[in-house]
């Protein structure tokens, strides 16, 4: 067998393969024996007719056919060896250039690449913002609130903060030929009328609404009208006019409940206001770094990619790509949408839908084998203890939300096998994370604390392995 081989652009392996008579005819011998085993030939038992007899009975494309798959399946593993190579996957064949001698083509995908660029010249400033105090107060004014209670309210007008239950109308008046467009009909619909530090431009049905209804009594009317700004949101109200009619039905005010250690008691295990504000500090101290760390990683992975050599084959961007939709598709459901649907809110082609993710693709490639080449260069470790702890929490919490369906053993195992394969992929990134960070800031790299801790095999990289959280586009659409 003769072997050539010829790198292509994009990261995979040209190969060509001239077999040898004895070897093509080794090959065709087989074919015609597995074919006849599936053929009745009259007067010969299932694989023992002679090959003059069984040409007479089989298909020539048949027997083509056949005979280029036993040479594959019996060969292909020798060619592999022979070449040397780490493929990616499998190789395909793309075409047959002669029969005598037999000449293949085969495309071999190759195993992604990675030559890092001097990443530790890389200087990032590290700065987090002290958590204001005022942060905690409107996290603690949002709990009061939201356990506020509402009473009806008759004896006074509406005022800020209290919500005002309406009938509206809202009709944006059509031009020359077009009709009038209904735009809002809704009875008993609850407003909330809202100070000046809680306005948004999520404000229904449009920012500023509200402050209409202060001063007004219950069984009040009044007209409203509103001209959409070019740039609004919501597409068909775009520079429209619209006129509202408006009943006020009733009016509730919110009774705040007393910020007191009663109040702190009955939101869980805490002894006194202070135990709760303290516990709403940690909690928007850990979110805050959190939220930097992420930023700033992502800052730093992306100076390193740019820096870097990284080849991929075409079909392992396929891959990813299929995930990436998957993993939209599954989000969608949650929110009762399809990938149809999704589009149409986005005004997107299915074409630019398909270059976005990509897109995306192509970016979680790039940052997974980036992360995973630098763990494997800086050699780091996994603590065993933290896998077997993390995959017992997420074990316990999974079985909590299965309890009501019955495992069998096997299943049982394989949940465990990828918790412990997924937790401990995960610590892996979380602890080059945090390597790549110290190098960053420009701090003196540390050495691992334990001994007993085993080194991570990065090499295995899969698509789909979770870097960061990646760019899929998010589902939320805006609401007119």
């Amino acid at each position: 067998m003769k072997i050539d081989t010829q790198p292509l652009e994009n990261h995979q392996l040209k190969v060509t393969v001239e077999a040898t008579a004895e070897e093509y005819d080794s090959s065709r011998q087989k074919a015609i024996r597995d074919l006849t085993k599936k053929v009745k030939i009259p007067g010969f038992r299932p694989g023992k007719v002679p090959t003059a007899v069984a040409l007479n009975y089989l298909d020539p494309k048949l027997v083509t056919e056949e005979t280029l798959e036993s040479f594959v399946d019996a060969y292909y593993p020798k060619i592999l060896e022979e070449i040397k190579i780490d493929p990616y996957g499998p190789g395909t064949l793309e075409k047959v250039t002669s029969f005598e001698p037999l000449i293949m083509e085969f495309v071999i995908p190759l195993a992604p690449k990675v030559e890092l660029g001097d990443y530790h010249s890389i200087r990032e400033p590290y700065h987090i913002e002290p958590l204001e105090e005022t942060e905690v107060k409107e996290n603690l004014d949002y709990l009061q609130e939201s356990y506020a209670m509402l009473e009806p309210v008759e004896d006074r007008p509406a005022q800020i903060n209290d919500i005002v239950y309406i009938d509206i109308s809202g009709i944006a008046p059509g031009k020359e030929d077009h009709p009038d467009e209904k735009i809002a009909n809704f009875a008993n619909y609850p407003i909330e009328i809202l100070n000046e530090n809680k306005q948004n431009s999520y404000e229904w049905p449009f920012l500023g609404f509200s402050k209409n209804l202060i001063g007004k009594n219950i069984g009040d009317q009044l007209e409203i009208s509103y001209t959409y700004p070019d740039d609004y949101a919501s597409e068909n109200l775009k520079g429209k006019k619209a006129n509202f009619s408006v009943t006020i039905k009733s009016i509730k005010q919110r009774n705040l409940p007393e910020l007191n250690d009663e109040f702190a008691q009955s939101l869980g295990d805490f002894n006194n206001i202070e135990e709760l504000k303290q516990s709403i500090h940690n909690s928007l101290e850990k979110g805050k770094i959190q939220e930097y760390n992420e930023d700033y990683d992502d800052q730093v992975i992306d100076k390193i990619i740019q820096i870097s050599t990284i080849q991929y084959p075409p079909q392992m961007v396929e891959k990813e790509k299929e995930l990436v939709i998957d993993q939209l598709e599954k989000r969608l459901k949650q929110s009762n949408m399809d990938l149809e649907l999704y589009l149409k809110t986005r005004s997107m082609s299915r074409e630019d839908f398909d270059v976005d993710a990509h897109r995306v693709a192509e970016d979680r490639i790039k940052r997974t084998l980036v992360l995973f080449e630098i763990a494997k260069t800086e050699n780091v470790q996994v603590d065993p203890n933290q896998v077997q702890n993390e995959a017992a929490e997420a074990y316990n919490e999974l079985t909590n939300r299965l309890q009501k369906t019955k495992l069998d053993k096997t299943s049982e195992q394989n949940i465990i096998s990828n918790l412990f394969e997924n937790v401990s992929m995960d610590i892996l990134i979380r602890n080059t994370l945090e390597k790549v960070r110290q190098i960053a800031k420009g701090e003196e790299e540390l050495t691992p604390s334990q001994p007993e801790q085993t080194q991570a095999e990065p090499a295995a990289v899969e698509p789909g392995t979770p870097v960061t959280d990646s760019e899929i586009p998010q589902t939320e659409t805006n609401n007119s």
